[in-house]
């Protein structure tokens, strides 16, 4: 379903919300015909359709996304709710007793008025919330078709990248252990950090949700590896901390190498004095991930609104509204922070 095909369908929805209802109230409601003219009647129509309309936009756009965004409780939305209702029909039957008390005080008494009107605004808000999940499910659907799609490119692009990689792997084995035997230390650690970084992308592009300790000790072999490079006279300093309990978190892979790649990539300058800060924090049922990095190659640095493109589409895809990433580039500096709100 295109775009532009579920936007007539959600303009139709919203007309067809208020003309129909509208419409059966004022059948319903005979004195608009047999008993009152002019503003007498016209003006508490148009505030009950207003307030009508308040119930249903303030749950779309406020009452629900702060549901979904766990700020309120279910049974707290719920309280909300029902207060709305009762308030709003209140001011119903106040404004009305402004206007047409004459009328009413012949055809029926304040309590009949206010249960009609917390049944006409236990309809809208019925209404409203039935919207709200149904749209909600049909974003989940779309995103998750979008998911589907996505991992079958990553995988294609994988297949065409990858020259036999068991067999790489298993050849990386060989070497590393050429290397203990002639006593090649240097060599031996980055056989093995470049086998496990093989190993864990072998194991892991099939897997949806994996532990984030994996994921970090994916990216500690790639720092490892990418630290031979370096040599104690380099002016380089590299930092890799986490803080907090990571030991039971699961996230979706290769979320962070991104950054980290680039990090090393427009950040080390080995005849100048670089940098790389990364560290990961869980606190309070948020996972932060931060890398700062010196900048050493500014005209090539890609643009975060575009080099960067792809990671922030995923983050979208997968975790919604549950994220805020931020990316900063001073004169001197390249800064990421990313939150992520477990659930």
């Amino acid at each position: 379903m295109s775009k532009l095909t579920r936007t007539y369908i959600e303009v139709i929805s919203h007309i067809l919300l208020w003309t129909l209802p509208t419409y059966l109230i004022i059948r319903y409601d005979l004195m608009s015909f047999e008993y009152l003219h002019g503003r007498y009647f016209t003006f508490p129509l148009i505030i009950s359709v207003i307030l009508n309309m308040l119930i249903v936009y303030f749950n779309i756009f406020v009452l629900f996304p702060a549901l979904n965004k766990k700020k309120l409780t279910p049974v707290l939305y719920s309280l909300v709710l029902i207060f709305i209702i009762i308030l709003i029909a209140f001011l119903k039957v106040q404004i009305d007793n402004q206007f047409v008390w004459h009328y009413f005080s012949r055809r029926t008494s304040d309590h009949g008025r206010y249960v009609m009107e917390l049944i006409v605004n236990f309809f809208f808000a019925g209404q409203s919330v039935l919207y709200c999940i149904v749209k909600e499910w049909i974003r989940n659907k779309i995103n998750e078709q979008k998911l589907v799609e996505e991992k079958l490119s990553l995988e294609l692009k994988y297949l065409k990248s990858q020259i036999n990689p068991h067999f790489l792997y298993n050849t990386l084995n060989n070497l590393y252990s050429l290397a203990l035997k002639n006593n090649d230390n240097e060599t031996a650690v980055g056989i093995a950090k470049l086998s496990n970084i093989m190993r864990f992308m072998l194991s892991e592009v099939d897997e949806k949700m994996i532990l984030l300790e994996r994921e970090v000790g994916y990216l500690g072999s790639y720092i490892e590896l990418q630290k031979l490079r370096f040599s104690e006279k380099d002016d380089v300093e590299i930092n890799f901390r986490i803080e907090g309990d990571i030991s039971d978190i699961r996230i979706h892979p290769f979320m962070f190498i991104v950054f980290i790649e680039n990090a090393f990539k427009y950040g080390i300058n080995i005849r100048k004095h670089s940098f790389i800060d990364i560290k990961f924090v869980v606190l309070n049922s948020e996972l932060k991930f931060s890398i700062s990095n010196s900048i050493h190659y500014k005209n090539d640095l890609p643009d975060p609104g575009i080099g960067l493109s792809n990671i922030r589409d995923r983050l979208k895809l997968i975790y919604q509204d549950k994220f805020n990433l931020e990316i900063n580039s001073g004169d001197d500096i390249f800064n990421v922070d990313l939150v992520i709100r477990l659930t």
